[in-house]
């Protein structure tokens, strides 16, 4: 179970990498949300497809995603909530120069078929464990 959760993870890392906006949301349910840490709540692929496209023809337009850490608590066969520790290199400030930023995912992920799914994604820029 923790490879294929671990997957999900990976696929949207390498979509964000590639500011592949379509593969970053079909990482996500249909009616799946995001919590973004500056107070949108993005329902439904059309909504987080907005979210996404604006962060990566902004500050996340040369950003890179990395994984530092994945914790996974399995609620059912077809449930999890996991906490990722991540950090994003190279964002860029509004005087145009780049940053880290260390933060945390809170997810819930439900598996459709053999893929794992976003429900629910709710970042935060509280100092990470990893």
């Amino acid at each position: 179970m923790d490879d294929s959760i671990r997957n999900c993870f990976e696929e949207f890392a390498r979509a964000w990498n590639a500011h592949d906006v379509d593969a970053m949301v079909n990482c996500w349910t249909e009616g799946g949300n995001v919590t973004h840490p500056w107070g949108t709540f993005a329902v439904g692929r059309e909504a987080i497809t907005r979210l996404l496209t604006s962060e990566h023809d902004g500050p996340m337009r040369e950003s890179t995603w990395v994984i530092a850490d994945l914790r996974i608590r399995p609620l059912s066969e077809s449930t999890v909530v996991a906490q990722c520790d991540a950090v994003l290199e190279n964002v860029l400030a509004p005087n145009g120069k780049p940053y880290e930023l260390p933060h945390q995912i809170e997810a819930v992920l439900a598996r459709e078929g053999d893929q794992w799914r976003f429900v629910s994604l709710h970042p935060s820029f509280a100092h990470a464990r990893g």
